[in-house]
């Protein structure tokens, strides 16, 4: 464990214990995130050409750290005179940003101290002289605000800082003049004015289709030329996160030039240029995390497109540690790594090689990759993917579920790529790509990741042995037929995955040298036969992989031998839902196809000579329908009332066709005459 210790105490040497002194550079020269300053007339007091770095004095980078000259300087009291120990020179821009006149003499002589004095004189409501983009400063709101008047004057004198102005009034509350300005909605201004209270402007920026990334804290700049659109990722050092200081370290703390300070912490935003040094510590935000604080429930749930105000810190070292890329990645983390998140994906790998805790820390760190994709393709084009609307979460984390479209009778081929740096530990582990078919095992890709290359490969045939030979299918949608017959054995458990292609990424390590490829291959699920509807438990499937024409290949397949030191379930899964378009409707992932509106609610002025030709033939039988309609109800009308007229009548004549016989007798009491009429 001592082992451990001094392993780790070496590993807390922070990127800016290594970094900062190239603090010391100025901006790039080039102006290429800020158009350069026009030079003006001498005649008005300004220099009419623009400086450069060679203009300033260069300052000694081996004077020895003074505390005491750190406190004066914080104070506003007394330039320290060895300013190249970058701590003296954090310290004196401190100085110089909380005390106006402070610092006064330093101007020119390098272009940190001036963006600080610059900065002063903005937020004193002075509009600087300022000669070059190398004193453009970034930061023109903190400690304090201007009036809303200087930053209306500024804006006007350099109309290149409107993006800064805007900021500021995202701090300050300047709605109005906002809305004066000609700025692009930026993600920065919007988290910028959440965090103060400025919900107008806030809505202002949100409420557009689309938002745009034009400011960037982590290096001070502003471009607009190469804008991306972006969602609210906390990329942003919202006021707040500025009062967040740190102590000054003793001598002692610092007297190791190599590792520096235990004490020295780094600052992954530094937008004043004083890496938040005052005398003493503040309270920051409590870095437990209780049940009720939102980062708990982002652990484990799918990141929204715009994060709330959470501890992002908290969710970007779990997915370091973790090696899990995407969301590594979400939160719009820089690609660079600060010291922490490398001591957490360092952690990983230590416990993982020293104590061999294999399968609770299976993951490599991974988060050293900027990113893992997986596509789908036909004819070279990724194939365009759905969410699930009626998906509230997804219960397995590191799995990504997506619908595509399948055309039958397409070819198709799944694209990995991954782009990493070198992981170090064993030079033959690999990462391991498993594709699976409707929940068969089809094939699988391996890769180092010992190699700092980039790594593209894309699989669109099945290998398989027929015979002595070996042949290769291209992988292809196919039309799935299926009947209302008896399941006959199947169970629906086993097609669960039917309609699914899946792709499995784990970390092995190779054992041996490759071997032929034998043994089973993939084969389609209904094999040419009908499938028993039961078994799709109500989905719309009407498609499935299939395998095209085999043909014979001219080398012998291989696979590697390899195991599993780091557990065998993956650390992310790719899920591509296949369905025809149809079924997709069916599903509700894209929406369905609308019903035409009728011919008789159209306009008759936009209708063509077939539609209008149409419309007339409907009118016209409808026409004749309703005459029909008309002279069957006066028909029969009419003979109802003959019949009611009839049955009324009380003289009845009953007649036939045949005369009637007649039998004839007399009545012997009266006789009456009596006619028989009854048939015989």
């Amino acid at each position: 464990m001592a082992f451990v210790s001094q392993l780790f105490q070496r590993l807390r040497l922070s990127r800016a214990s290594v970094s900062r002194y190239s603090t010391l550079r100025a901006p790039k020269e080039s102006g290429e995130m800020i158009p350069p300053i026009e030079a003006r007339d001498a005649s008005s007091g300004a220099v009419n050409a623009a400086a450069s770095v060679s203009d300033y004095s260069i300052f000694k980078e081996d004077e020895k750290y003074s505390r005491k000259a750190c406190l004066t300087a914080l104070q506003g009291e007394k330039v320290p005179e060895a300013l190249g120990h970058p701590l003296h020179e954090f310290c004196t821009v401190h100085g110089i940003r909380y005390h106006s006149g402070f610092g006064d003499e330093l101007h020119g002589s390098s272009p940190i101290f001036a963006r600080a004095l610059n900065a002063r004189r903005i937020m004193s409501g002075i509009i600087p002289d300022i000669k070059s983009p190398l004193e453009m400063p970034y930061c023109i709101w903190h400690p304090v605000t201007a009036l809303e008047k200087t930053y209306r004057e500024l804006v006007q004198r350099y109309p290149q800082m409107a993006y800064h102005v805007a900021r500021a009034c995202a701090v300050a509350g300047y709605t109005r003049l906002y809305g004066e300005l000609d700025v692009l909605p930026d993600v920065h201004v919007a988290e910028e004015a959440r965090e103060c209270g400025n919900m107008a402007i806030y809505d202002a920026v949100v409420s557009q289709p689309v938002r745009y990334s034009i400011m960037n804290d982590y290096t001070r700049s502003v471009d607009v030329d190469s804008r991306q659109a972006a969602n609210l990722n906390g990329d942003t050092c919202v006021c707040w996160m500025l009062n967040i200081k740190q102590k000054l370290p003793s001598e002692d703390d610092v007297a190791d030039p190599l590792f520096g300070s235990l004490e020295y912490q780094e600052t992954m935003f530094d937008l004043c240029e004083d890496h938040h040094f005052d005398e003493r510590n503040s309270e920051a935000p409590s870095k437990s995390v209780s049940a009720s604080r939102p980062e708990l429930r982002l652990l484990h749930e799918p990141l929204p497109a715009d994060l709330p105000t959470v501890q992002k810190d908290l969710l970007i070292l779990m997915a370091a540690y973790h090696g899990n890329v995407d969301r590594y990645i979400s939160p719009g983390n820089q690609p660079e790594l600060s010291s922490t998140e490398t001591r957490a994906s360092r952690a990983s790998w230590l416990f993982v090689n020293i104590y061999g805790s294999y399968q609770q820390l299976r993951t490599m760190k991974l988060a050293t990759s900027p990113g893992v994709t997986v596509d789908v393709c036909v004819d070279g084009v990724a194939l365009q993917e759905y969410d699930d609307p009626g998906e509230a979460g997804n219960d397995e984390p590191l799995k990504r579920v997506k619908y595509i479209e399948a055309v039958p009778g397409s070819n198709f081929t799944i694209r990995l790529q991954t782009i990493r740096a070198q992981l170090g530990g064993c030079e033959k582990d690999v990462l391991d790509w498993t594709i699976h078919l409707d929940g068969k095992y089809a094939t699988d890709r391996i890769a180092s990741v010992y190699s700092t290359s980039a790594y593209c490969s894309s699989i669109e045939v099945v290998d398989r042995k027929v015979g002595s030979a070996y042949v290769k299918e291209c992988f292809t949608f196919a039309e799935l037929n299926t009947d209302e017959g008896p399941l006959q054995g199947l169970k629906p458990i086993d097609f669960q995955q039917l309609g699914e292609i899946e792709v499995r990424c784990v970390f092995a390590r190779r054992t041996g040298a490759s071997r032929p490829l034998d043994g089973e291959s993939f084969t389609p699920v209904s094999k040419g036969k009908a499938l028993p509807e039961k078994v799709l438990k109500g989905r719309a499937i009407s498609s499935q992989v299939s395998l095209g024409q085999p043909e014979l290949l001219n080398y012998v397949p291989t696979v590697s031998s390899l195991n599993w030191p780091y557990g065998k379930k993956p650390f992310a899964t790719y899920a591509f839902r296949y369905r025809s378009h149809r079924d997709l409707q069916i599903e509700n992932i894209i929406p369905r196809s609308p019903s035409p509106v009728p011919l008789e609610d159209r306009d008759p002025e936009f209708l063509t000579l077939e539609e209008a030709r149409e419309l007339l033939r409907r009118n016209r039988e409808k026409d004749a329908e309703q005459a029909r309609t008309k002279e069957e109800k006066v028909r029969v009308k009419k003979e109802k009332r003959d019949r009611e007229s009839f049955e009324n009548d009380d003289d009845l004549a009953i007649t036939g066709e045949n005369q009637a016989n007649k039998r004839t007798r007399l009545s012997t009491d009266s006789g009456i005459e009596i006619v028989d009429l009854t048939d015989l």
